[in-house]
């Protein structure tokens, strides 16, 4: 590339100038600038490496992105980036040992209820509920504790008894079309309070669509 440089300034100094001086002065004078540039080109990769930078441009883009962030150097910016880091960290143990705190008072809470329901409708009950399953006799406060609120409830009362259904444990089937189905459920239960008690329990209960 210099030697072609070189050639082409000769050229045109032959070209236009009578005197053939000119063009080794105007070599003499190229070859001075791209001495200078490349040099320059030198010490600035020698920096750059010296500061940890595989070169020059890198060093350059680094520092345009610390002046853009509105930092003064890039040791500064650096240590910008290093304390929000390290505040993310700390931010995410702070949140890690949260969600451990919630997790161990959901697993205190449910301890405590499984033995409520032991002590007040027996270790039938209790032992379903830690399992997750539906039992006949069950209350319904228990079913929905598990289950969450029932669906579409429908009544039917008699002079001797009141029974409820409700649909439990709703979802959505995809369509073709990318949308969502109809509302679903996977279980239907049906609960019976007697006459003279205050509590509706499962008096049946029967799965559906899935």
């Amino acid at each position: 590339m210099l030697g072609l440089s070189i050639l082409l300034i000769n050229i045109i100094g032959w070209i236009f100038f009578d005197d053939f001086k000119w063009p080794g002065i105007i070599s003499g004078v190229v070859l001075i600038f791209i001495g200078i540039d490349q040099y320059r080109r030198y010490k600035n990769n020698q920096i750059a490496l010296k500061l940890g930078y595989q070169n020059y441009n890198q060093y350059i883009s680094e520092n345009k992105a610390a002046k853009k962030a509105g930092f003064k150097s890039i040791l500064e910016h650096k240590q910008a980036l290093a304390l929000e880091a390290e505040r993310k960290k700390h931010q995410s143990e702070i949140n890690k040992l949260h969600i451990e705190q919630k997790l161990e008072e959901d697993r205190k809470r449910r301890r405590e209820y499984i033995r409520l329901i032991k002590k007040n409708y027996g270790p039938h009950i209790a032992n379903a509920y830690s399992h997750k399953e539906v039992v006949i006799g069950m209350p319904m406060d228990v079913v929905e504790n598990m289950y969450g609120k029932g669906h579409d409830p429908k009544r039917n009362v008699t002079k001797d008894r009141e029974l409820i259904k409700k649909k439990f444990r709703k979802f959505h089937k995809k369509l073709k079309n990318g949308r969502l189905s109809k509302a679903k459920y996977k279980m239907e239960i049906e609960f019976e309070k007697s006459k003279g008690s205050n509590t509706f329990r499962v008096s049946g209960f029967k799965d559906k669509d899935s």
